[in-house]
């Protein structure tokens, strides 16, 4: 349960601040975006094994999965120790160039700066620290640098628990109002999209974030239709609920069985089912569906036995012999979209002859995680509360 927040200015005097002083100008930006694992991420270890790696993000996501349910006094979304990606952004005048995780499941923007508030968590992480306002700057990979004077964001000075010492912050794009996304309202057409590439963990691979008009999934072709299903609001805000209505495994359609889940963890309305979260690595499906989804993919997987797997994290592991594995095509049926996954969305290799289902059952918040949305280009119309889905090669994106 958190406790009680404490803050030294009003927040919604300074969000109105900002709404005021907003640019008529629409702008359109694409920034790039820094796996965690990535050669050039402040956290990379070069001593870490794929492996060891994987296992991280994967104990990272069960754990990222837990804070979806506990909610802080201060409807901020600040979710510690979370996210996958890096960005840069400035702030002030002259700008200080600041590296922070950018993290759809947080809405205050903060970073580590000597500078009043405190956020305290279930998991007993905090951090403490000043609310102001200042000029963000964001440069875009085309070489310009756009400012959006009067942002809210929080000047933190003693973060501890899971906040780790080599990230300089968050930098929140969730659907809360003072999220930088939400701030930045009208002067980005209340409008933006990343496209996370596979090898961005591995190699030199790049991802990016869309800020702007532009962003959103557009000019569908054949072979890479744009599909677009509605986002739930619900409580808090700051998340991004989508309605799963089906997965199919193979020719075998399952429908979804699953309720939604509010933050208390009581079934609420089967609308909004599942929290879209650009910062938790696997997908968690709701383990009474996840039994039968489970078998199917089991039956479905040819050329290879099932085994366990050795970290006792995922449920459905795969080991062929002198074969090739076959694995089955799953596609995520939400309102109005049915989005096909490949197998490197829907299965991660431990090693040469071992794959394993990157889902997961849980019993609270169900999360489409960001394996399933790889190589594709994922589009958040803020304005139009819709999500879009287009199939892309994302390492070739900037």
């Amino acid at each position: 349960m958190a406790t009680k927040t404490f803050l030294y200015c009003s927040l919604l005097a300074i969000s109105f601040f900002f709404a005021s002083n907003s640019s008529a100008n629409r702008e359109n930006l694409t920034v790039e975006l820094i796996h965690r694992d990535s050669p050039h991420s402040p956290l990379y270890n070069p001593h870490h094994t794929v492996s060891d790696r994987l296992n991280a993000a994967f104990l990272r996501s069960i754990s990222r999965s837990r804070r979806f349910t506990t909610k802080t006094d201060l409807q901020s979304g600040l979710i510690s120790n979370g996210g996958e990606y890096f960005m840069s952004i400035s702030i002030g005048t002259p700008p200080s160039k600041v590296f922070a995780i950018a993290d759809t499941g947080s809405d205050l923007t903060w970073v580590q700066y000597i500078c009043k508030y405190r956020y305290s968590y279930g998991d007993n992480s905090f951090t403490k620290g000043d609310v102001a306002t200042e000029t963000i700057s964001i440069d875009s990979s085309s070489g310009s640098s756009v400012s959006f004077p009067g942002t809210v964001f929080g000047c933190g000075y003693n973060n501890g628990g899971t906040f780790e010492e080599t990230g300089s912050g968050i930098i929140g794009l969730g659907g809360g109002p003072l999220s930088l996304v939400s701030q930045l309202g009208s002067s980005i057409g209340k409008k933006f999209s990343y496209c996370l590439s596979h090898t961005a963990a591995t190699t030199n691979g790049t991802s990016v974030i869309n800020l702007g008009t532009n962003s959103i999934p557009s000019n569908p072709s054949k072979d890479s239709a744009t599909l677009t299903t509605p986002l739930i609001q619900k409580d808090p805000e700051t998340y991004y609920f989508l309605t799963l209505e089906a997965v199919t495994v193979g020719k075998t359609k399952l429908p979804y069985t699953g309720g939604g889940y509010g933050l208390n963890g009581k079934s609420s309305k089967r609308t909004g089912n599942i929290i879209i979260d650009s910062g938790t690595t696997l997908t968690l499906l709701d383990s009474g569906f996840y039994d039968d989804f489970g078998t199917a993919v089991e039956e479905s997987v040819t050329g290879a036995k099932r085994v366990s797997d050795p970290q006792g994290l995922l449920t459905h592991c795969f080991k062929s012999g002198d074969k090739e594995i076959g694995l089955p095509a799953i596609t995520m049926h939400f309102t109005n979209a049915d989005v096909k996954l490949s197998p490197i969305n829907a299965f991660v290799k431990l090693n040469e002859d071992t794959v394993c289902l990157s889902m997961i059952p849980t019993t609270e918040v169900a999360i489409y995680g960001n394996m399933v949305q790889m190589d594709f280009l994922v589009g958040y119309d803020l304005e139009n509360k819709t999500v879009s889905f287009q199939r892309m090669d994302c390492s070739g994106n900037l």
